[in-house]
């Protein structure tokens, strides 16, 4: 979880914050890791590195706590929650 805090940041500024630190450390990640997560990719899990691109190539979707609450509780009574 990234929490980042700033002084005179209000929430839209620390998401925004907090949004780019994780894109920062992905792409950091694809450009000094490569071999390492093309490994994870291969071995592990085959949507690895689609997944971390997607991430760097879109914007964060931003809803409410309430919104949420609703999105996970529907796929849990959908078992599209592992």
């Amino acid at each position: 979880m990234i929490e980042p805090e700033m002084a005179f940041y209000d929430l839209e500024d620390n998401m925004d914050l907090a949004e780019d630190f994780l894109k920062y450390l992905i792409r950091y990640a694809l450009e000094n890791c490569k071999d390492d997560l093309e490994f994870l990719n291969n071995m592990i899990d085959k949507n690895l590195l689609e997944r971390l691109n997607f991430v760097l190539n879109n914007d964060f979707v931003r809803i409410t706590y309430t919104e949420a609450v609703k999105i996970l509780t529907s796929a849990e009574r959908n078992g599209n929650i592992r």
